[in-house]
């Protein structure tokens, strides 16, 4: 049994599932999954904040020790950044575990979201916007319990413009080897087709991009997103020591 060696910390509606996939192609990665969760959603543990359906804090650390094999291995719950719960817990059994958060342009992230809850929801809601404040919550949720050097911060923009690229500077900072893998756009639903991963000889062929297609974003919508993100994005920029430049 052992802890994982890496945790994709989220944020949610930011690529953290189609690099679960990318990852799990490396030869010396193991993602695990929740093996009792037979939905797409068994990449998410949620193991940290003993989050719903199968409140697995309560199911004990050698439960989740138990999700894990080989010397690089890794899990991911895209909502263990909302909250200072599941990184104080991280921080008091795994000190040093790599931390990966993959941000979006706030903007497009809150629209996406919406998007995926609008049959639920009647517009952009409070949760849509907290979960773009990646600066707040890296300040209060992650740094009080993990140095910098901890946490890679990978952007979704640049991961699409080039996948494999990315991927080989995530691969440094995990200490495994480089690929060169070309990158194939699926839908989501395809995204987990393993038939699509494979050669006919069993051989991995490429990475996937996820594409997503929805209605596009009023302007108005669009302006409003860009005049409450524009504090906290400079906030983030004075952070990272760059601004995003594929952002608004």
């Amino acid at each position: 049994m052992k802890f994982p060696d890496f945790i994709i910390i989220g944020a949610m509606k930011c690529g953290t599932t189609v690099l679960w996939h990318n990852l799990n192609k490396h030869p010396d990665i193991n993602m695990c999954k929740n093996w009792e969760d037979p939905k797409i959603a068994s990449t998410e543990i949620r193991f940290w904040n003993n989050g719903p359906p199968h409140r697995t804090w309560e199911k004990g650390v050698d439960w989740y020790k138990n999700l894990f094999i080989g010397d690089c291995c890794g899990e991911k719950s895209a909502n263990y950044i909302e909250e200072a719960i599941p990184m104080k817990r991280m921080a008091d059994y795994i000190p040093d575990v790599k931390l990966v958060l993959c941000i979006r342009d706030p903007i497009d992230r809150a629209y996406s979201e919406y998007q995926m809850q609008k049959d639920r929801v009647s517009g952009i809601n409070t949760g849509h916007l907290y979960r773009g404040l990646y600066y707040s919550q890296i300040r209060d949720h992650v740094l009080p319990y993990f140095p910098r050097e901890s946490l890679y911060i990978l952007i979704q923009e640049r991961m699409k413009k080039d996948t494999t690229a990315e991927l080989n500077e995530l691969y440094g900072f995990l200490g495994v080897d480089k690929l060169d893998f070309e990158t194939m756009e699926v839908t989501s639903e395809e995204a987990i087709d393993r038939e699509l991963d494979l050669n006919k000889d069993g051989e991995i062929k490429s990475y996937k991009k996820w594409s997503s297609k929805y209605e596009p974003m009023s302007s108005n919508t669009e302006r409003d997103l860009e005049i409450y993100y524009k504090e906290p994005n400079r906030l983030l920029y004075n952070f990272l020591g760059y601004k995003i430049d594929e952002w608004r």
